[in-house]
């Protein structure tokens, strides 16, 4: 049996105050008043030391998915991690690398991403640079990576679904512009990325040429342009899926809550939380429609 529990219809950040670990502080109010920005408002800093509240099951379970939605938006509404929108066309030719086995797992198949709008973001970390590349049509990904130790040098990865992680990668040589520097843009046509494959770990008899061809046109964007539609498309890793509905993109997500009365008792209980913000105010977003699974707590 659940016990639902009605939350906030509406919430803001800035209500929330310190419960947050981290916090939205992209846009100023002055540009968030110019017909560029796709959110309104400036949201406080809480105290990034403070705690998440464990006084009560709904408090932890609010603090937690607040805390969720925060780490989500906030790293591209702060202009933390450089952004870019444009477009992004892709094939490979992955299918060498073994076809789908019998046993119903994955494999491998050629993949392609066919010319549309996509989403970019940029991380450097010390010598490396990585571009991941998102198509918001077909709901798939690229990396690519450039290292100052090898200049002009780009490898990139094959194509993947946005919700798995790792895959093979090529090399090719001049073929896609420095990123490291935050250039303006990141245009280039016909990048043909390869690598040999030895699919016998025992020899090399079985060597196979993987190729990776992508063509990009990449424009930075200020963080005040971004749409939630990107942002769930480069966070669908986070296991958390969230689906347009009216004026709102919500989701999902479940969690242990903890309630913890300064060492006079303890408890933890499964939970469900709906989280969700305005499709056209990113700085409006919250929690609601908390589920708990019934317990035997203390009072």
């Amino acid at each position: 049996m659940r016990v639902p529990r009605s939350l906030w219809t509406r919430w803001s950040c800035e209500a929330f105050g310190a419960l947050l670990v981290g916090s939205l502080a992209g846009c100023d109010r002055a540009s968030a008043s110019t017909s560029a920005c796709s959110f309104e408002g400036t949201v406080a800093q809480p105290d990034a030391s403070a705690p998440l509240d464990t006084s009560s099951l709904e408090a932890n379970a609010e603090a937690q998915g607040l805390a969720f939605l925060d780490g989500v938006l906030a790293p591209y509404v702060r202009g933390e991690v450089p952004l870019y929108q444009g477009t992004l066309t892709a094939h490979d030719n992955q299918g060498v690398l073994g076809a789908p086995p019998t046993n119903g797992s994955p494999g491998y198949m050629n993949q392609s991403i066919p010319e549309g709008p996509a989403v970019a973001a940029l991380s450097v970390v010390g010598k490396t640079a990585t571009l991941t590349v998102h198509s918001l049509s077909q709901h798939e990904y690229m990396v690519l990576e450039q290292d100052e130790s090898q200049p002009g040098v780009t490898s990139i990865g094959i194509i993947l679904s946005d919700t798995v992680g790792g895959g093979n990668s090529g090399t090719c040589s001049g073929c896609v512009p420095a990123f490291r520097d935050k250039p303006a843009t990141i245009d280039f046509a016909g990048a043909n990325a390869t690598s040999a494959v030895n699919l016998d770990v025992f020899g090399d008899a079985d060597n196979v040429t993987l190729h990776t061809y992508a063509a990009a046109n990449l424009e930075l964007t200020p963080p005040c342009s971004i749409t939630f539609e990107e942002v769930a498309e480069l966070s669908a890793d986070t296991g958390v899926t969230f689906v347009p509905t009216g004026s709102e993109w919500v989701g999902e997500l479940s969690g242990v809550a903890v309630r913890d009365t300064l060492g006079v008792s303890y408890c933890d209980v499964p939970f469900t939380i709906e989280l969700y913000v305005s499709a056209s105010n990113l700085a409006a977003y919250g929690v609601r429609n908390l589920e708990l699974t019934e317990n035997a707590c203390p009072p």
